[in-house]
């Protein structure tokens, strides 16, 4: 860090610090008129080891965030890639600074994956425990190795159970499904069912999520990027029409009206949309309020505690505050939500394989491309996580990538290695068996870890 304050001292001052630290002392209070940079570089230069801050310590500092803010509102960070680079640097270096800390433990069963992996993330006691490796492991499951790959399983499985108990309306569920979307990809909003330690614990996985650079398998409502990213945009029509298209058709027309149509309409403000304007008629000149108002309430006031702990909950490292604000909520959108293609392509996965150990003429290579063509939506994602514990295709593809690892001929069916991205296939002597092969270790993918190792 010594070493990093002299750096830092050459390129603001264009000369090596003085050793003699008060005329160091001088320099600095001369030369460097804002305040946190010199109070950095004075602890960086200073004689004591001891009293100079770690790289973790700099990186939450007053003088990080001055020069985010000043990043974000100079515009010296341009567009939607640049600030995600900004990201993803930062959570890197974030990373490697806590790798020697003691992992976080998470042993889930997969019957209450749910109750086990928020409430260990509720127990979470500092903002530390949210940067230390985690090792997750299935319960009852021994000959799953504890890696990254297993650690992406508990995440699929946690949010493929949190998107079954919304699917379902299950009564205990922590998100509600949209109620009348606008044809696309369902949309998710916390429940007003869900405590606020259940959206606090879920704001925490979010937060890691985006450390990890994973995908959320659940595909959140846009007010609720917002939110997450603390976002000055208003709530707009759009955002609404992901959550319940009929409502949102409605204010559109609204907000079309003439005011003639609108006095025929004989419409009111109500305590839902605003307690101080009750029985106010709603007109040309507050009808921009009026349609601010449902928008919120249909988005956030009917839910309002539990967005409000799930943004707590992802905010929980006031560090990253500075830098999730630069990302803003396209950002955050690109990295969390749309990062992954939802849909399958058949062609994009079968192109992306690589073939390890292979000989010329084995015929099984081509055949198990024809099968992987085959697929349906449905197997083409459970071959995704048989082979790396996702259920969702990263927009720029799995490093590394998936690998068909050539075996000795067998009867045996494809194994996944997730951790490694790897599906062991046997050589086999009837080549024609290979589809069958992948069906069945397919359709059994999910129970009880089959297929993985």
């Amino acid at each position: 860090m010594f070493a990093f304050g002299r750096a830092l001292y050459a390129a603001l001052m264009c000369s090596l610090p003085p050793d003699h630290p008060q005329l160091l002392e001088t320099e600095l209070r001369q030369g460097v008129a804002d305040v946190p940079t010199r109070e950095l570089l004075a602890s960086l230069l200073s004689a004591d080891p001891d009293q100079r801050p770690s790289a973790a310590m700099c990186m939450g500092s007053e003088w990080a965030v001055t020069q985010c803010d000043r990043m974000r509102f100079t515009g010296a960070v341009v567009g939607l890639e640049h600030r995600k680079e900004v990201w993803l640097a930062h959570a890197k270096c974030l990373t490697q600074l806590s790798i020697e800390l003691p992992p976080f433990r998470i042993v889930a069963k997969r019957a209450s994956v749910v109750l086990d992996v928020l409430g260990k993330f509720s127990s979470m006691r500092s903002t530390q425990d949210l940067l230390k490796p985690i090792e997750c492991s299935f319960e009852g499951v021994e000959h799953v190795a504890q890696g990254v790959g297993v650690t992406r399983e508990v995440f699929t499985s946690l949010f493929d159970a949190l998107k079954a108990e919304a699917d379902s309306a299950a009564p205990g569920r922590v998100f509600d499904r949209a109620v009348d979307g606008d044809g696309g990809d369902p949309v998710y909003l916390p429940s007003t069912r869900a405590s606020p330690q259940q959206c606090e614990a879920v704001g925490r996985v979010l937060l890691r999520l985006l450390l990890m650079g994973l995908p959320c398998p659940l595909k959140l409502a846009p007010s609720l990027v917002k939110s997450l990213a603390c976002s000055e945009e208003e709530l707009t029509i759009d955002d609404l029409a992901h959550w319940d298209a009929q409502l949102a058709a409605q204010l559109r027309g609204l907000a079309a009206a003439s005011p003639l149509e609108l006095a025929a309409m004989e419409l009111s403000f109500t305590e839902l949309e605003d307690p101080r304007r009750v029985d106010e008629p709603v007109a040309a000149s507050n009808l921009r309020d009026f349609v601010k108002h449902k928008l919120e309430h249909a988005l956030e006031r009917s839910r309002t505690d539990q967005v409000t702990r799930l943004v707590y909950g992802f905010r929980a490292i006031p560090t990253l505050d500075c830098v999730l604000d630069l990302l803003g909520a396209r950002g955050l959108d690109a990295l969390l939500i749309s990062s992954a293609v939802r849909v399958l392509d058949p062609l994009l996965v079968a192109r992306s394989l690589e073939w390890r150990d292979w000989p010329v003429d084995s015929m099984v290579p081509a055949l198990l491309t024809q099968c992987i063509m085959r697929l349906d939506q449905s197997r083409l994602r459970r071959f995704i996580r048989l082979t790396t514990s996702q259920n969702v295709w990263p927009t720029e593809g799995f490093t590394p990538p998936i690998t068909i690892q050539r075996c000795p001929a067998s009867e045996q069916l494809p194994v996944g290695s997730t951790c490694f991205h790897i599906l062991r296939v046997p050589d086999y002597a009837d080549p024609r068996s290979v589809e069958s092969k992948l069906l069945m270790a397919l359709d059994h993918v999910g129970e009880q870890d089959m297929g993985y190792v």
